[in-house]
């Protein structure tokens, strides 16, 4: 009896054991490769788990014609794969619960998308090749241009700042194609506040900008040598200014559609000089024109540059 009693236990303890066992340590997943029809009209070729579900490596063709090849986990896209669409649409890199997340993303129109997804949207640093060719890299949010980045357009512009959706749009430097660079402010693409222009020829200019145009105060140095500064409306000289000449003269005054008109003094490297009216840069109107040294020449009407008499009629 004794020694009946110690197996019948023994026997317990074991079976209890191996209950126990798999209760803690269920058996791994059986997976197979099989075809499957499913309820919509899809088919799938591919690793499935014990539960029915498709898990592991696989294809799926849906009756769309869409196609995935990559890894599944619980029934759904989730790993390494590529997904192609009829619509011209395809995703490859790592899947999560169905979704990319990190990869490469073709759009129907010609756009390439490349970097990290949130919820199958780009987001972070990142690239977008566009349809014409040209080419952004930097922070993307909500699938657009927002942050720090660069901007390559396919005729040769380049734009290097801070972008807001998708517009360069804060401090920048943008090179335009034909050969001009601007340094400064911008807004919606366009120069906007305090900045430089340095044009293709050489020219320089420094002030404030509006609408892309100099609109304020400025200095423009030319590639001569000579330089202005003083107020533009619109992109034109206008108001009071100082013009200098490569070879020394001098104009201080009023200036009026790009050209001295007003009164002012221009003042010659030789050092003579004319103080009085002028109209489209020439002595025009009442004026002094005085010789080297400060004594006076003429004193009365001038047409055109040409002194013709004293009164003006």
């Amino acid at each position: 009896m004794l020694t009946v009693r110690r197996f019948d236990w023994v026997f317990v303890l074991s079976l209890f054991l191996w209950i126990l066992s798999w209760s803690l340590f269920p058996a791994p997943a059986l997976s197979d490769d099989r075809v499957v029809s499913l309820p919509d009209g899809s088919i799938y070729k591919g690793e499935i788990d014990c539960d029915g579900m498709m898990s592991g490596h696989g294809l799926l063709l849906w009756w769309t014609g869409a196609v995935y090849e990559g890894e599944f986990k619980d029934g759904l896209k989730h790993g390494i794969g590529k997904y192609t669409d009829v619509d011209g649409y395809s995703a490859e890199g790592v899947f999560e619960r169905g979704v990319i997340s990190e990869g490469t993303v073709s759009l129907a129109d010609g756009s390439v998308l490349i970097g990290n997804f949130r919820k199958g949207v780009l987001y972070g640093d990142a690239t977008i090749m566009y349809p014409d060719g040209a080419l952004y890299q930097g922070i993307v949010r909500n699938g657009v241009p927002n942050g720090l980045g660069v901007y390559f357009g396919s005729d040769g512009y380049l734009s290097f700042g801070d972008f807001v959706e998708g517009v360069v749009d804060g401090s920048a430097v943008i090179s335009y194609p034909n050969g001009n660079i601007y340094d400064g402010e911008v807004c919606d693409g366009v120069e906007e506040g305090r900045g430089v222009f340095i044009m293709k020829s050489g020219d320089v200019v420094k002030g404030e900008f509006d609408d892309g145009v100099m609109n304020g105060l400025a200095r423009v140095e030319y590639s001569s040598g000579g330089y202005f500064e003083g107020r533009f409306v619109r992109g034109v000289k206008s108001g009071y200014g100082v013009l200098v000449y490569p070879d020394g003269d001098r104009y201080e005054g009023d200036f009026e559609g790009d050209a001295m008109n007003g009164i002012g003094v221009f003042y010659m490297s030789n050092g003579s000089r004319y103080k009085g009216e002028f109209l489209d840069g020439q002595f025009h109107g009442q004026g002094v024109y005085y010789r080297q040294g400060g004594g006076e020449i003429m004193s009365g009407c001038f047409r055109y540059g040409e002194y013709v008499g004293v009164e003006c009629e």
